[in-house]
């Protein structure tokens, strides 16, 4: 009955995200697929960004809590807070060590989670909202970008406030990834994507600005590729051996706002 109303609703120009709907839906689910999936309640708002330690899973909200979910599901704040600024964006390290929040007062923070209130660094150098981060697979450099065009690369083991690397976009920063320690990959707001060797600065560029805006970004280094989220709710892979694409995909009937693989690279 729950995918009915969904149907019908979306066949006669209802929203794709109608609350109610989504309750009924998530309801269903919850209740005919108990074996094949765990909730895993506990946060007061909004998640954000998560990652699995060999404690459980880490996540923090959008008000920079932390919890962390053990394998039964079971919640424990890890860290509140106490910040007086609104977050913008908070992205933790693939090992769940550090954290990079963006205020928005342009002030980005990154923090070594195991230090308590040691071993934290302001970092200074954007201009405009910061809305996007990405981690090096070995926790080692971060990036941020924002409203302001650029792209800023962090030294995460020297907790320098000054950044080690500046690039600066034609447009502002929808997201970004890191493909390796010496690459990165950008979405501008204009809908194009680039690829920037971050020894030279150089760039090139990977997807032509359109109408389509490129959401987020996913780089599975088993294979080489990338998968980009659209605003029209396309997949896109690309091969970045060969600068082309494998395939193009309609998923969602929504925008795609995130994605993540799993530890193998099988799923995404």
């Amino acid at each position: 009955l729950a995918a009915q109303a969904f149907n019908f609703s979306n066949y006669n120009g209802g929203p794709p995200e109608d609350p109610v709907i989504y309750k009924a839906l998530d309801k269903a689910y919850s209740l005919l697929d108990k074996s094949k999936h765990s909730v895993f309640p506990g946060s007061a708002n909004e998640i954000r960004t998560l990652t699995e330690n060999q404690d459980g899973i880490l996540g923090a909200d959008i008000e920079g809590n932390l919890v962390l979910w053990d394998s039964e599901g079971n919640p424990t704040t890890v860290q509140n807070s106490g910040q007086d600024f609104y977050i913008n964006l908070v992205w933790l390290s693939p090992d769940g060590k550090k954290m990079l929040t963006g205020f928005e007062n342009n002030l980005l923070i990154i923090k070594d989670l195991r230090n308590n209130d040691q071993g934290a660094a302001e970092l200074h150098g954007h201009k405009g909202i910061i809305t996007a981060a990405s981690w090096s697979d070995d926790g080692n450099f971060a990036a941020s970008a924002g409203a302001d065009s650029l792209i800023l690369i962090w030294n995460s083991k020297m907790l320098s406030s000054e950044p080690v690397r500046i690039l600066k976009g034609g447009s502002a920063i929808k997201a970004i990834t890191f493909c390796g320690n010496d690459t990165i990959i950008s979405a501008n707001t204009d809908g194009s994507v680039y690829l920037w060797n971050l020894e030279n600065s150089s760039l090139e560029q990977l997807i032509a600005p359109s109408d389509v805006q490129v959401l987020c970004l996913a780089y599975d280094r088993m294979r080489k590729s990338l998968i980009a989220g659209a605003s029209n709710g396309y997949l896109f892979f690309l091969d970045l051996t060969q600068r082309q694409y494998v395939l193009k995909y309609a998923a969602h009937i929504a925008g795609i706002d995130n994605l993540i693989f799993n530890n193998d690279f099988s799923l995404v």
